[in-house]
């Protein structure tokens, strides 16, 4: 069977199958936004849900002003709800604990809403 391939918006990598992973080692936050930024604006822009939970090397307001300046109409994805940019922080732990459950149960909330149309 013959699997789609879909854009990136990563150069280097080109078109892939939906579901492939790669691993991208940086060392500034520069470095980190150069890859993600256009991979979410080509996902927003082939009107995919895109969740961008950031690490500890970039914040939430740095990942949004980033994306902002090549996706001028960002607000608009905000309400279709075609994006969330969330913490880390607030992604992976409750009281200050890992809790993988919650991250579990929020990704399936995710899919569920999406499923219902919702994105």
């Amino acid at each position: 069977m013959k699997q789609t391939l879909r854009p990136t918006g990563i150069e280097v990598i080109g078109n892939i199958p939906w579901g492939t992973h790669f691993c991208h080692f940086y060392q500034t936050e520069e470095d980190l936004l150069s890859i993600q930024v256009p991979f979410f604006k080509t996902g927003l822009e082939n009107n995919e849900y895109c969740i961008w939970v950031t690490s500890g090397q970039t914040t939430v307001e740095n990942a949004k002003n980033a994306l902002k300046e090549v996706v001028p109409d960002l607000d608009k994805y905000y309400e279709q709800k075609s994006i969330e940019i969330l913490s880390h922080l607030d992604w992976y732990r409750i009281n200050g604990q890992f809790a993988l459950d919650k991250v579990i149960r929020s990704m399936l909330w995710r899919v569920q809403i999406g499923l219902e149309g919702a994105f």
